[in-house]
């Protein structure tokens, strides 16, 4: 499946009790990013157990880590549950759907407040984003750093596949200071 388009369209959620707006899908569906206020965000922090993660990560890429280097991150349970909904039809149709998560970088802590979700092409067993450099013409006109990616697996449940640690890992040492 493609899916492809001509505009981008961004959402801003500005209070806590006011959703994002509506977004229409049609086909070929566009870009589209949804934005979370970081006042939004409140004092609750999850840190993963970063011996955890080192050895996840030495061992997806055969290379020492050293949990310096890791920050906390927040994000919006708003902003998966967006996700969820905008992936629902891709899902219910066995494809994966991709999205990049935007964050910015305040007193140490990450906070994702941006989900775009590209053009992308996708398959029951893999998505992948086409014209990338939207993606980043969105998250430099919102002085945001790509934090990630978040996709589904319709016909499996939730785990890191290699594939998925391997691309995460690129957007950290690429981005991250």
């Amino acid at each position: 499946m493609y899916l492809d388009a001509q505009q981008v369209v961004h959402c801003q959620a500005t209070d806590r009790d006011v959703g994002p707006c509506a977004v229409k899908h049609h086909f070929p569906s566009p870009i589209v990013s949804w934005i979370e206020d970081l006042s939004s965000f409140g004092n609750v922090s999850f840190t993963p157990d970063s011996e955890y993660v080192d050895e996840q990560a030495r061992a997806s890429v055969g290379q020492s880590s050293t949990s310096s280097n890791l920050h906390d991150m927040q994000i919006s349970v708003r902003l998966t549950e967006e996700f969820v909904e905008l992936a629902k039809e891709n899902t219910s149709n066995n494809l994966e759907t991709c999205g990049i998560l935007g964050a910015s970088f305040r007193d140490g802590t990450y906070f994702v407040t941006m989900l775009i979700i590209p053009k992308q092409e996708g398959t029951a067993h893999s998505c992948q984003a086409v014209n990338e450099e939207e993606i980043h013409a969105v998250l430099s006109e919102q002085s945001l750093y790509p934090a990630g990616w978040i996709h589904t697996h319709p016909s499996q449940t939730c785990f890191l596949s290699s594939i998925d640690l391997h691309t995460q890992y690129s957007y950290q040492v690429i981005f991250f200071r």
